[in-house]
């Protein structure tokens, strides 16, 4: 029996509707900051606050990216590297543990190199909340959560006048949520309960994300006696689940036969004539197609539909026609230090690539081991300077700084021509001034100020080219260096 074209009729409109559409596939991407070394009063809990909350995210199948103990550009980097990697399809993650400051109404992060001398010092040493929020929303992802486990007391609250307490209060744009780990204006102790109930409550199935930060709020909230109150600010419309409910088990009762919903009605008439017109043009390349039925039909039952088509079509040729040819790309030759890595042989790579990914998966200590072997075993390897300096990276990012000065200070002894230098110049001299800012009595160490002062100095005056060279004029600056 040959099919009836109203089947034929029917398929046609459901593939209207969107049937059979593909989508974006959900992309899981998650960034989690925990910094604890800041100079003089260092907090423990931020770094075993990310890495919980990492392991609980990887658990209901986010992709993690795990920092610790950034500076400023360290922060804007990674930042930069999140938002670029989300499609509009993912699920956004952002958890941040650490200080964090308000200042007339917006909330500031504070890396562990922030000075903050003084009030108007704030927006420029810190990284700005509301910007953040704005940076991730461009990404049009599906839906973003910013987690801020941040309220903490903060020092700069005693030696700085006007400073609020905790954090302000957000507004979220579209498909974002906020949250808080106290309600705005407060403070928590810094004790891991909000990370710990947080965790558990991401991992309960079933939970959409209001249900999800209600649960965290009320454990909060009830383990606290009240003192510490969750708060959270949402404009996601849909229901978004992290993890999918369980299925309902079977049972022995046979199922009842489903009920089918009546056919729809025959399309007949000057109606079938106007679906069979509309379904001759739908996938139309051709503007005239739609501009025909639009006047064909003015008020059909697919004008909004044909002028979608139409519009899209007008955009297309008119950037067909107004966009230049791009001009051919030049031959750029790789950077010093891709060469040097394309330069060692495949199983030396290897190698150093597995050293690099303990770094970039959080694992610092690891990968500080690794690098050193890597530089003992293969000291006159072209990667050897490159290992050297990432060594000094494993420890700047824990905070132990005197003894990445000591090892930028050792790479630039062995391999003082390497491609690497001027980074590990100005790395050393960065970690010299944070040392000048680590004694806890909020003194400045003179002598270590003017250590950093001069290795800035080296930086600008052996390599007056280089990027680093800008970086390392605004440091003097900051430092209040002498002249020269």
């Amino acid at each position: 029996m040959r099919p009836s074209r109203f089947l034929f009729s029917v398929v046609a409109v459901l593939v209207l509707l969107g049937w059979g559409q593909p989508a974006w596939a959900e992309q899981r991407l998650a960034l989690v900051i925990g910094n604890g070394a800041y100079h003089g009063v260092p907090l423990t809990a931020p770094v075993g606050d990310s890495r919980a909350m990492a392991k609980a995210l990887r658990g209901i199948g986010f992709e993690v990216i795990l920092r610790e103990s950034l500076t400023k550009s360290q922060m804007e980097e990674v930042l930069d590297d999140f938002s670029g990697r989300l499609n509009p399809g993912a699920i956004a993650v952002f958890y941040y543990s650490g200080r964090a400051v308000q200042v007339n109404g917006k909330n500031y992060l504070v890396p562990v190199d922030a000075e903050m001398a003084s009030k108007g010092a704030i927006p420029v040493d810190t990284v700005d909340v509301g910007k953040m929020v704005d940076q991730l929303a461009a990404t049009r992802s599906r839906v973003q959560l910013l987690i801020l486990d941040a309220c903490r007391d903060d020092p700069i609250q005693q030696r700085v006048p006007g400073i609020a307490p905790g954090l302000a209060a957000m507004k979220a744009p579209a498909a974002t949520v906020i949250a808080l780990s106290a309600a705005p204006g407060k403070t928590a102790d810094d004790t891991g309960r909000y990370e710990a109930e947080l965790a558990k409550a991401m991992k309960t199935p079933g939970l959409s994300l209001t249900q999800m930060f209600q649960q965290v709020q009320s454990a909060v909230a009830s383990g606290t006696g009240q003192a510490q109150v969750p708060w959270t600010a949402s404009a996601v419309t849909e229901t978004v689940t992290l993890v999918d409910a369980a299925p309902v088990a079977a049972t022995e009762t046979p199922m009842a036969a489903p009920v089918r919903p009546p056919p729809p009605p025959l399309v007949t008439g000057a109606e079938a004539e106007e679906l069979a017109l509309w379904l001759s043009i739908k996938d139309s390349r051709e503007a005239a197609a739609f501009q025909g039925y639009l006047a064909r039909y003015p008020a059909g039952r697919y004008v909004v539909m044909a002028r979608n088509s139409l519009r899209l079509l007008q955009q297309k040729t008119a950037l067909l026609v107004t966009v230049p040819k791009p001009p051919v790309p030049t031959f750029q030759p790789p950077s010093p230090v891709r060469q040097s890595y394309e330069a060692a042989d495949s199983a030396l790579r290897r190698q150093f690539d597995q050293a690099r990914k303990l770094l970039r998966d959080g694992d610092s200590v690891q990968a500080e081991a690794a690098f050193r072997r890597f530089v003992a075993d293969h000291h006159d390897s072209p990667l050897a300077a490159n290992a050297q300096y990432w060594v000094g990276e494993s420890l700047y990012v824990r905070g132990r700084f005197a003894e990445a000065a000591a090892a930028f200070a050792e790479g630039l002894a062995a391999y003082p021509q390497s491609p690497r230098a001027a980074e590990s110049l100005l790395k050393l001299a960065q970690s010299q001034k944070v040392l000048a800012r680590m004694d806890s009595s909020g003194r400045l160490d003179t002598r270590r100020k003017a250590e950093a002062c001069k290795s800035f100095a080296g930086v600008i005056s052996r390599f007056p080219d280089a990027p680093e060279a800008v970086k390392a004029k605004a440091e003097r600056t900051r430092l209040s260096c002498p002249a020269g």
